[in-house]
């Protein structure tokens, strides 16, 4: 209902920024403005790992130009109108797993800007093409088997990122069997999953993000 809400028909690709650090977020909002201009149905919605950075993400896009809304913003009355919008700010918490599953191409944070990269397992389980930069360190034995078995491509800096992302939605049918490979090594590996998320969840106890 949210897509509905905002407009954003069902054929139209959703390009996820999920768990972004500090200026990961406008870097993906530049990408997907040049990308904007050749893929025009292209659909952002951008979740930092603080939601609570919201407002300071929502100036930086703001200045990029980027039309945008707030989920926070999206109560029971809340209406587009005649307005068209290219992207959502996920400022809200507990929702990330539903958009994974309306997204075909997920960049994961913490991974270009930042060091030690953010969880590439969930968009992976919804059969997402998964990119992610240099810096997985946090991942790396699941991230090798992404890359190994070609579900996951791992990028260097934002021409790559947008390069990828063209080259994927000029090609549907190579965005759609890459999703399936990503979801295929999570499938391959449910109890090693299984105990990345608990290992997850125990380092996020510890004060890690």
């Amino acid at each position: 209902r949210v897509f509905e809400s905002l407009g954003v028909s069902g054929e139209q690709p959703v390009l996820l920024a999920a768990s972004t650090h500090m200026g990961e977020e406008a870097l993906v909002a530049k990408v997907f403005l040049k990308l904007k201009q050749t893929y025009p149905d292209l659909f952002l919605v951008i979740a930092p790992r603080h939601f609570e950075r919201g407002a300071a993400v929502g100036n930086e896009l703001s200045e990029l130009g980027l039309d945008f809304v707030f989920r926070s913003e999206m109560g029971a009355d809340f209406r587009l109108g005649s307005r068209k919008v290219e992207a959502l700010l996920l400022n809200t918490t507990g929702e990330l797993k539903s958009f994974y599953r309306r997204s075909c191409i997920t960049f994961v944070g913490k991974s270009l800007l930042a060091k030690g990269g953010q969880n590439p397992i969930e968009p992976a389980a919804m059969a997402n093409a998964v990119l992610f930069g240099p810096s997985m360190n946090n991942f790396k034995e699941i991230v090798a088997q992404f890359l190994s078995e070609r579900g996951a491509i791992q990028v260097g800096n934002a021409d790559e990122l947008e390069t990828v992302i063209a080259r994927l939605l000029e090609v549907p049918r190579e965005l759609e069997a890459m999703g399936h490979r990503a979801r295929a090594v999570v499938d391959r590996n449910r109890g090693a999953v299984q105990r990345t998320c608990e290992m997850i969840t125990t380092k996020l106890g510890d004060g890690e993000d």
